[in-house]
């Protein structure tokens, strides 16, 4: 990308991404993906990214949370009994939303992996 000499980079950045033109889902879509996240719940399933490489991985719930028990009690990991995820998340977005350098307009979602947040569901 050239840079013209009265612009800066972030005017530049900002103007490709006022420009950029996103995909819209059809209602055909939208039914398909509404129909396998049901199945996804109903089969009581986990997707989720692989380590590594552009690959998903799909496994019963229990295999996987019994796999991350695993992993961390590999590590060296033990359990606390006194933490709870949904205090140290009300937490962490309390610091957020003090901090006068985080952008105030963008929400914060719920939870930031969905497959972390049904791990801690499962694991309580």
């Amino acid at each position: 990308m050239q840079i013209g000499p009265s612009k800066t980079v972030q005017e530049e950045v900002a103007g490709a991404i006022k420009e950029m033109v996103f995909p819209t889902m059809t209602h055909l879509d939208q039914r398909n993906v509404k129909s396998l996240h049901t199945r996804i719940e109903e089969n009581r399933l986990i997707v989720s990214k692989a380590d590594k490489g552009n690959a998903v991985v799909i496994m019963e719930r229990s295999l996987y949370h019994s796999k991350i028990v695993q992993a961390i009690t590999d590590m060296g990991g033990v359990e606390s009994g006194g933490f709870s995820f949904d205090f140290h998340v009300a937490e962490v977005r309390r610091v957020i939303g003090g901090c006068c350098h985080i952008l105030k307009t963008l929400p914060i979602r719920k939870y930031p992996c969905p497959s972390y947040a049904l791990w801690f569901a499962e694991s309580t």
